[in-house]
């Protein structure tokens, strides 16, 4: 075992393509293949597999990709001290997740605090579906992540970091716009356009419905896998829009959509951090853990433990 051997490895596991992980070492594919297949052996472990012609890591493989990552974090700081901060270690990289929403506005406005602290981590956000940035965290392709619901699958944890509310928004000239406020006999035959993903309904959708409370049909003229699609269906009047505070308001104060008011519906959401029960996390995403801990509201100081 060679710590080359394990920087291979992740390499591999990131890009789940032997060629393009040479290519980024600058070392032959050959090469690659040898310092993998050495890392098998030595182990007794059968990290990747073939399926559907795709590299997939095993049940093995990601255990063992979390405990690498640990190791060459902490390699890395071992180098920075043992040559007494002369010369700067390589930088380390931090892979985390988003949804949409979060993404968008609440972790780049914690990251550049976060960088002020950590100036040799290069940060890498993954953004897409609830659903879908679940799985990367599952399959240890990210270490945690901000979601706007908490995990489905049982191996993740998920702690409550910030309220957020629901907008409805039609576009500037929508005849909506004018009401500012409508009737439920109004809101019964208006169409809403609601970010989802590709699988079930989205964490939007099941707000809207429940807060409805069966007194009326959900009208849903268009799921959109982004808040951008959402938005942009907006501006072409096919419907009322439906987003998370965040992806939106910018643009509400911009003048370029209205919010409206929903008579007696509240729609509000809920943000949390994710990340897996057993699999050690890196330094630097414990830091960060950390910060995003401290920057929740007061009224979590006293919060329940982790959603199981």
């Amino acid at each position: 075992m060679t710590f080359n051997q394990f920087t291979v490895f992740v390499n591999i596991a990131e890009r789940l393509k032997i060629t393009e992980a040479a290519q980024a070492l600058h070392i032959s594919q050959p090469t690659a293949s040898k310092h993998l297949k050495g890392l098998e052996e030595d182990y007794g472990l059968k990290l990747f597999a073939r399926v559907h012609g795709r590299l997939e890591l095993t049940a093995d493989g990601l255990l063992f990709l979390s405990h690498t990552k640990a190791i060459l974090s902490h390699l890395q700081d071992l180098r920075l001290l043992s040559k007494n901060q002369r010369c700067p270690a390589p930088d380390r990289t931090l892979a985390i997740g988003g949804s949409y929403s979060p993404s968008a506005f609440l972790l780049p406005s914690i990251l550049a605090g976060f960088r002020k602290s950590h100036s040799g981590v290069q940060i890498a956000i993954r953004t897409g579906t609830t659903e879908a940035v679940e799985r990367l965290v599952r399959k240890a392709l990210v270490e945690m992540a901000v979601l706007n619901a908490p995990a489905r699958a049982p191996e993740l944890a998920s702690e409550l970091l910030r309220d957020q509310k629901l907008i409805p928004f039609v576009a500037k000239d929508h005849p909506l716009s004018k009401k500012r406020s409508l009737s439920l006999r109004q809101l019964r035959r208006v169409p809403f356009i609601i970010a989802a993903g590709n699988r079930r309904s989205s964490t939007s959708e099941q707000i809207l419905k429940a807060a409805v409370n069966d007194r009326f049909q959900i009208r849903i003229a268009m799921r959109c896998e982004a808040p951008e699609g959402v938005k942009t269906a907006v501006r072409k009047g096919m419907g009322m829009g439906l987003l998370y505070g965040d992806n939106v308001m910018p643009d509400i104060r911009r003048g370029e959509f209205v919010e409206l008011v929903l008579p007696g519906i509240q729609l509000g959401g809920r943000t949390y951090l994710v990340y897996h029960k057993t699999r050690p996390l890196s330094r630097d995403a414990e830091d960060l853990l950390a910060l995003l801990r401290r920057q929740r509201s007061r009224k979590y100081a006293m919060s329940p433990p982790p959603v199981e």
